[in-house]
């Protein structure tokens, strides 16, 4: 679907300008990662969730919002996955 292509093209653009650990970066990646979602592609959006995570935890530290909403994601869509099986 178009909205998932933009999606991508989004992270790149954010990636190119900003570079991969900024905020900006983090949330176009945050999006991607719901639109893989939508689209059924769960375990994609997890590990782009958890590779959010990886850089929002030593960069912007565990309290901030980010890092709060990426855990909470993972912790919804883990738990949604494991019922799954």
């Amino acid at each position: 679907p178009d909205g998932l292509k933009l999606a991508h093209e989004a992270v790149g653009l954010n990636r190119a300008v900003f570079g991969p650990d900024h905020r900006n970066t983090l949330v176009a990646s945050c999006d991607l990662a719901e639109f893989l979602r939508i689209n059924s592609d769960q375990d994609g959006a997890l590990g782009l969730y958890r590779d959010v995570l990886k850089v929002c935890r030593p960069v912007y530290g565990p309290e901030d919002p980010l890092t709060l909403r990426v855990s909470a994601k993972i912790a919804v869509y883990g738990a949604d996955k494991a019922a799954r099986r």
